[in-house]
């Protein structure tokens, strides 16, 4: 468990833009953005489906955001 927590740790360090570049860690080496997507069509369990539902929803509400305030600035 705790090999996968570091790994999110990293990746999510990894994928927020600095402040001095404004791209992400991850861009600045490889030129691209990877993507971590929940994909809800093989999930079999109700319980966990509404998680990855909420989870999407949450992540869409999120994007909003941000374009929002990036507009904003």
């Amino acid at each position: 468990m705790i090999g996968s927590t570091s790994f999110l740790a990293e990746f999510a360090y990894n994928n927020t833009s600095h402040s001095a570049t404004m791209v992400t860690p991850f861009f600045a080496n490889k030129g691209f953005h990877p993507k971590l997507e929940v994909s809800l069509k093989s999930v079999v369990s109700d319980a966990v489906h509404q998680v990855a539902t909420d989870l999407k929803e949450l992540h869409e509400y999120l994007h909003d955001q941000i374009s929002h305030a990036l507009k904003q600035y």
